[in-house]
């Protein structure tokens, strides 16, 4: 892996948890002076969960980048990030359904935190995977001519 690689990738991360952090901070603290500590604490488990299937989610995009096999880049950098989120949205139902029962989570801000936590983590995900050329199997290496080819253009008679 090139030192290029490692920091597009270091980058996801920590510009997803530092922007998942500010997150927390005001999702949990709105929570608990609204409610009371349960809701803070159910806000909290929200973040977290979001930020363990980011990182999850980052894992595979990290694979794919890394990957030699054309199979697995080209338009396997985008099947893996229409993928990695067409399978975390079920994963989030399933657990805020399964939370919501626990009698001592606060359901709303449970939901709200990933909520938010998921349009956080989805907008900085597509904002630097989109400039991630070498996810889509494009060589950024190959310079282009910036002299406009004149040998198909008609002259004048």
């Amino acid at each position: 892996m090139t030192t290029a690689e490692q920091t597009d990738e270091q980058k996801l991360l920590r510009g997803v948890f530092r922007s998942l952090t500010v997150v927390a901070v005001i999702v949990i603290s709105g929570a608990f002076f609204l409610q009371d500590f349960n809701a803070a604490a159910s806000a909290a488990i929200g973040v977290l969960f979001v930020a363990l299937m980011f990182g999850g989610s980052a894992a595979i995009l990290a694979h794919v980048a890394r990957s030699q096999s054309q199979f697995l880049t080209g338009a396997g950098g985008v099947v893996a990030l229409a993928a990695a989120a067409i399978i975390r949205l079920p994963v989030y139902l399933l657990a805020l359904w399964g939370l919501s029962r626990v009698a001592w989570v606060h359901p709303r801000s449970l939901a709200i935190a990933v909520v938010i936590g998921i349009v956080v983590t989805l907008v900085y995900e597509l904002r630097l995977v989109s400039a991630l050329p070498r996810l889509f199997w494009i060589d950024t290496s190959v310079v282009q001519p910036t002299v406009t080819a004149t040998d198909s253009r008609s002259e004048p008679l």
